[in-house]
């Protein structure tokens, strides 16, 4: 991919807000990884929001180790992303319901099927868990067949 064809920081952060569903995997203590599917959001700084229950596998390992990376695939423009970074479980009150109310709010006006899994569980039951990105990788496939397979992925952070 040349320079004219590489996207900004803030086209990926822009991009990155428009999307909700991404895998997230974590590592277990047995060294095992464990993927699941959340909805979430991104911030302007690319750090990613969601929410989990405090008896799944992804909260057990947040606690333990704090090591998550992300992926997903915007399919019509052939437009993937993988990051990753250090998760923690938002502890601050005030902060966690403003990030849970946010989340409700995007994901409500985004989403054909409304109430998202989290939304039908126990609030007592629920951790609002932020992933500072600290390493993210776009990959623009729409190019596949002209262009040579080193050139489809750009790191753009760090």
């Amino acid at each position: 991919m040349d320079d004219a064809q590489k996207p900004s920081r803030q086209q990926v952060i822009d991009f990155l807000q428009t999307q909700m569903a991404v895998v997230v995997s974590t590592l277990s203590e047995d060294q095992t990884i464990d993927s699941a599917f959340v909805y979430g959001m991104f911030n302007q700084d690319a750090d990613f929001y969601f929410i989990t229950n405090t008896f799944s596998k992804k909260y057990r390992n947040i606690q333990s180790n704090g090591i998550l990376s992300y992926a997903f695939a915007e399919e019509d423009n052939l437009i993937a992303i993988q990051g990753k970074g250090k998760a923690e479980i938002v502890h601050d009150l005030g902060e966690s319901k403003r990030i849970y109310d946010l989340l409700l709010q995007v994901l409500r006006h985004r989403l054909e099927h409304w109430p998202p899994p989290f939304a039908k569980m126990e609030e007592s039951n629920l951790a609002i868990v932020k992933v500072s990105t600290q390493w993210l990788r776009w990959g623009d496939f729409s190019h596949l067949g002209t262009q040579p397979l080193d050139q489809f992925f750009v790191d753009v952070i760090p």
